[in-house]
């Protein structure tokens, strides 16, 4: 029988193989033909591989065996399911298996920090006036006894309190909870703030100083936490974390915060006091607003109930948070007290993210040397300046307080703070707290009605009469002029109405842009868009809990704080480019190396506030602005001679306003009485706002120091145009002497002369040598009686300013009482 070479598709071949076709060598039908050239190696039906030569087709799994009916599009998306369903496995294997081998090689790595090592490491942080020289020196030894306290010497009530406010389950956890991370992350996605470190975190976060805001810090931080549980008592880590953390008041550890608080040793401190303490770890910085710490004292008195560490009988022992006595430490005793106002607010914005980032502790452990916009010589004078007119008022009422922000709008840096005279007394500091800026919020309000109608302008015309009802309905409201004032001619101008401070004028023109788009102008010049009342951070510039403001914004409803009016007006200052306010220009360590540098930071970068698109229109915005205000302070006066003004020596160019809320009392009564006054402005080198008031409470203000207008020259309703134009202006012309005299930019009247008065006007006017004399034909349309007034004046009349007149005027710039309801609590923005 002879043999023949196997045929294309069989398996045979060889001197033994059959020469007959069987069962056993033929190609099977249910599998592909396979080249000859390229053989593959037996394999079960299950398993079959990939094993076809190059640029053969690709394998098919036996359940890919394709009839005609599919076509190549099927079988495409089986392969990509496939490959994806694979890398998955494999991302899982990954992402199961790498975090346990990181964990285990973090975990031999890393060695929990010891307290006392952390403790000899704190060193000393020193802060600078702009020239060089030394503001404050700020030492380890803040805030009380830094003796190392043994966890026998910390009563358990203590620890209780602080696990009640910060780790509940410190106890049985494994150095982290769970459920105050998710917390954490929760509070986030909400946009609230938070952190979810507990105990044994934070220890670690405070011994070993690194607060650096990355993902491998939080990871290493995590690994040492858990490490130092596996390795450590609960009360070793107890007595290590309260040791070293940070109360606020410089006080690092728990004696200290006993003494820095309560002037009593830890052991002496009372379940109510613990808790106190306990809250101020939190927000150190917040630690002497009562309503914050009120916050903190009362979840935490909760926390200690719920979890069985108090009774609730002795919870009920201590209705009332425990008042703490005033702030003794390096930065609330040892410094002058403006200094202390100042060293606080350089050390928060230390803090911020914006800025450098770091905190207190951090700071303390770098040795870091802190270099500010602070000019010594202008800190001394706005010191100087507000004591010296308020000294003598203070005698008459201990409450009355001012504040003052001085701006180098150019830079955005911080000249001069004056936040109070004594934190020791009162601990606000009264250029953060807002209050209600009356009158001196009028700009924004022009710049919002030139933003939204390109017919409003200096020259454009208003009714500006009063009393004037807006308002439909429930929602109607009478708002008057102060003191009865109205322009000396009508419709009344603009320019003369920013001057003499009309209400009726700017109310109206919030009416007709929108209390909204003055909201927007506002926020855009930089007054802050939040504003935080104890743990609460709501919305500015409107009522608490409403969607919107009301008409009021125009004329100085909502409050804002001094450190708001600067910098909105310094925005106005720099032709319309907003630079936030700051204090800090670079932070070195102790080695010198630097940790921050205002010049990197791009929060810091100019940009235009009004206009984004058009740098132009945006600079003129703001140029038309500043036209509005350069009469405000040469008609700010104390006498009706124009001999006491705020206008500046040396005829400079000034841009200002003045603004004065009303108080009502409790009894609902209007008794004719100013809450807040206000003088802001600015010359190109420098923005300053000065505020008035009493620095606990809500009531009426009276001045001793000047005033000539009216029949009290003592015990007399403080305006703007008083003791904050007072201190104003001895302030500025101490701070300006000896430097150039510089003008604003060139002006461009950019907005029409539209009507909007309801008015008709007809005007024929004849040049004179030094004046113009003006015929008004005025038809109010609301009422049918026409009038004519003569007037010879130049343009517009301003009393006072080279102004001859037919009728008679009482000028007080608009600050006087009686212009359109405030929010609750009796204030009554009136001029």
């Amino acid at each position: 029988m002879g043999g023949r070479p196997p045929g294309p598709g069989q398996r045979g071949g060889g001197p033994n193989a059959p020469t007959q076709r069987t069962p056993f060598n033929q190609p099977t039908d249910m599998l592909p033909p396979v080249h000859e050239e390229y053989q593959r190696e037996p394999e079960l039906m299950t398993h079959r591989e990939h094993d076809l030569p190059p640029g053969a087709n690709d394998f098919i799994e036996p359940d890919e065996y394709l009839d005609n009916e599919y076509d190549e599009a099927t079988l495409r998306k089986k392969r990509i399911w496939r490959r994806v369903r694979r890398t998955a496995y494999v991302l899982a294997a990954v992402g199961f298996v790498g975090p346990i081998v990181a964990f285990i090689i973090t975990y031999f790595l890393v060695t929990p920090p010891d307290p006392q090592t952390a403790l000899s490491q704190q060193q000393t942080m020193t802060i600078y006036y702009k020239d060089g020289s030394v503001m404050a020196s700020l030492g380890p030894q803040s805030g009380g006894d830094r003796t190392y306290l043994t966890i026998d010497k910390i009563p358990k009530m203590v620890q209780h309190a602080v696990e009640a406010a910060e780790d509940e389950t410190f106890e049985t956890n494994s150095g982290f909870d769970i459920k105050g991370i998710g917390r954490a992350v929760l509070n986030q996605l909400r946009g609230n703030g938070g952190g979810g470190s507990g105990i044994s975190q934070q220890y670690v976060k405070k011994a070993t100083g690194n607060e650096d805001h990355t993902y491998s810090r939080k990871w290493v931080e995590l690994v040492q936490s858990i490490k130092m549980n596996q390795v450590q008592s609960k009360d070793h880590i107890m007595e290590s974390y309260l040791n070293i953390v940070y109360f606020g008041r410089g006080a690092y550890g728990i004696q200290a915060a006993a003494q820095a608080y309560f002037g009593k040793n830890v052991g002496d401190l009372n379940p109510s006091e613990a808790a106190f303490l306990a809250g101020c770890i939190n927000v150190p910085s917040l630690n002497e607003d009562p309503a914050h710490t009120n916050d903190r004292w009362t979840y935490t008195m909760g926390r200690m109930v719920a979890n069985g560490w108090i009774s609730q009988a002795d919870r009920a022992k201590y209705p009332q948070q425990p008042k703490p006595i005033p702030n003794n430490s390096d930065d609330g005793g040892a410094l002058p007290g403006p200094t202390t106002f100042v060293v606080r607010q350089i050390i928060d914005e230390a803090g911020k993210q914006d800025f450098a980032g770091l905190d207190r502790p951090a700071l303390q452990q770098e040795g870091a040397k802190i270099y500010t916009t602070i000019d010594k010589a202008a800190m001394d004078k706005a010191v100087t300046a507000n004591q010296t007119v308020m000294a003598k008022d203070t005698p008459h009422n201990p409450s009355i307080a001012s504040a003052q922000v001085s701006i180098d709008p150019q830079t955005g840096g911080i000249v001069a703070w004056y936040g109070g005279p004594d934190p020791k007394k009162f601990s606000y500091d009264m250029a953060v707290t807002p209050n209600q800026p009356g009158s001196s919020f009028k700009p924004f309000v022009f710049m919002a009605g030139m933003q939204n109608n390109p017919q409003i302008g200096l020259q454009s015309l208003y009714n500006g009469k009063g009393p004037q009802q807006f308002g439909q309905g429930q929602d109607k409201v009478t708002i008057n002029n102060s003191d009865g004032e109205e322009c000396p001619t009508e419709p009344c101008s603009v320019q003369t109405a920013m001057t003499l401070s009309i209400n009726t004028v700017f109310y109206k023109m919030t009416d007709d842009v929108g209390p909204t788009n003055v909201r927007k102008a506002a926020l855009a010049a930089g007054i802050a868009p939040t504003q935080t009342f104890g743990n609460q951070t709501v919305p500015s510039l409107q009522a608490i809990g409403s969607n919107g403001p009301a008409d009021g914004i125009g004329i100085g409803q909502y409050e804002v704080r001094p450190l708001d009016m600067a910098q909105g007006y310094a925005t106005l200052a720099n032709n319309g480019m907003y630079i936030p306010a700051h204090f800090i220009t670079k932070i070195d360590n102790s080695n010198g190396d630097t940790k921050y540098d205002a010049k990197a930071n791009p929060k810091l970068t100019p940009t235009p506030a009004f206009d984004k698109a058009n740098a132009q229109h945006n600079a003129q915005l703001a140029r038309n602005v500043t036209e509005s205000m350069l009469k405000v302070a040469g008609s700010s006066c104390a006498d009706l001679a124009h001999t006491q003004c705020a206008s500046l020596s040396g005829n400079r160019p000034v841009a200002a306003k003045t603004g004065t809320a009303g108080y009502i009392g409790p009894d609902g009564i209007d008794h004719n009485e100013n809450g807040n006054a206000w003088m802001v402005g600015y010359t190109p080198q420098v923005v300053t706002a000065v505020w008035v008031g009493n620095n606990d409470h809500l009531g009426p203000i009276k001045g001793f120091y000047l005033n000539r207008i009216g029949s009290q020259t003592q015990n007399y309703n403080i305006f703007g145009r008083e003791e904050p134009a007072y201190i104003w202006k001895m302030f500025m012309d101490a701070y300006l002497q000896g430097q150039p005299v510089v003008p604003f930019p060139t002006f461009t009247d950019l907005g029409g002369k539209g009507n909007f008065s309801g008015m008709t006007t007809t005007t024929t006017t004849t040049a004179t040598t030094d004046a113009t004399t003006t015929d008004t034909t005025t038809t109010n349309e609301d009422q049918p009686t026409t009038t004519t007034k003569h007037t010879k004046t130049t343009d517009p009349c301003i009393p006072g300013l080279n102004c001859t007149t037919t009728t008679t005027t009482t000028t007080d710039n608009g600050n006087g009482h009686g212009g359109g309801g405030g929010p609750g609590g009796g204030g009554v923005p009136t001029g």
